[in-house]
């Protein structure tokens, strides 16, 4: 591996993201971390996918301190004038650090990345969205848990998956807001194409829950009247009135 890594460092080109993996899945952090060095004193340079190679591999290692580390500096790379498009930053370099952030408590820290990712043109998916969703819930903050989930599902349009969206429906129906998932539902409802029907089939169940808690929240056993008989196959329109 060390004459490996003497014949690289050595090369009169820069490595692939794929070594500095293969150093990493074979446990060794180090070498890869020299290697990016070196390559940088050459001004041999490094792509986005190399620091964010880097970065995963620390996280995985739950070494937090250095993945910020080379966040930081890929975020320096980016920010310098005329820098070039190989240190862009994309939504997995975001993800991943938003996600163990998360995981670690740092929901602030978490959200501050979340809002600097439109000043470097990326755009949030599920999975960041879910991230700190997670964290909400971790936390007891249900209002911004209902804040993020509509943000991601109604304003951004995105479609989350479905362990995604019981796991938010379970959290909120088990807290009493009813009303609140009966809003969200009708704002879908009115979103969804022909194509999702079956998203909102699989939320269902989600509510059907409800009636053994003995909740007697008005209007909603209508509400299950109708979704009952939207899973079992009737030809009838499910929505809720705001």
């Amino acid at each position: 591996m060390l004459v490996l890594l003497m014949f690289i460092a050595h090369a009169p080109f820069s490595p692939s993201p794929v070594t500095y993996r293969h150093f990493l899945d074979s446990g060794r952090i180090s070498e890869p971390v020299d290697l990016l060095r070196e390559m940088l004193n050459k001004d041999h340079g490094a792509v986005s996918l190399v620091y964010n190679t880097l970065i995963a591999g620390f996280l995985n290692l739950e070494n937090l301190d250095k993945g910020l580390e080379f966040f930081d500096e890929l975020r320096e790379h980016g920010d310098k004038a005329g820098s070039s498009k190989p240190y862009a930053m994309d939504v997995v370099c975001f993800n991943n650090i938003i996600g163990k952030l998360c995981k670690n408590g740092l929901v602030l820290e978490a959200e501050k990345l979340l809002a600097e990712m439109p000043m470097k043109s990326v755009t949030p998916d599920v999975k960041t969205y879910m991230a700190l969703i997670d964290a909400y819930i971790r936390e007891d903050r249900i209002d911004d848990v209902l804040q993020f989930f509509n943000k991601m599902v109604v304003e951004a349009g995105l479609k989350a998956d479905v362990v995604s969206c019981n796991k938010v429906f379970n959290e909120l129906i088990s807290r009493g807001r009813i009303v609140e998932v009966q809003k969200f539902w009708g704002k879908w409802e009115r979103k969804r194409s022909k194509e999702d029907a079956g998203w909102g089939i699989g939320r269902l169940r989600g509510f059907n829950k409800v009636v053994l808690c003995g909740s007697s929240e008005k209007g909603l056993w209508r509400s299950l009247k109708k979704m009952n008989a939207l899973e079992m196959g009737l030809d009838c329109k499910c929505g809720f009135q705001e």
